[in-house]
């Protein structure tokens, strides 16, 4: 027998201060899936920004998407 097991992914996100003249800072946490991970964050004006790391500093006020893809390809959103 053989058992074959799917490693969901799942986000979280904060936002946290950042140094003086930013709207703050968008941190993206990974507790499942399988790395390495790739993130996306779109702006309100639907600007993409991509990173290797969880964290974008925004340029503006308002909301944000943050996308995570991993190496099964799995996609989470926030």
């Amino acid at each position: 027998m053989v058992t074959i097991g799917l490693d969901n992914l799942s986000v979280s996100s904060t936002v946290g201060p950042a140094p003086c003249g930013t709207y703050g800072q968008i941190n993206t946490t990974v507790t499942s899936g399988r790395a390495p991970f790739s993130y996306a964050v779109t702006s309100p004006d639907s600007t993409l920004s991509l990173s290797q790391s969880g964290s974008f500093m925004p340029y503006s006020s308002g909301t944000y998407v943050v996308r995570v893809q991993d190496a099964n390809d799995c996609i989470a959103s926030q």
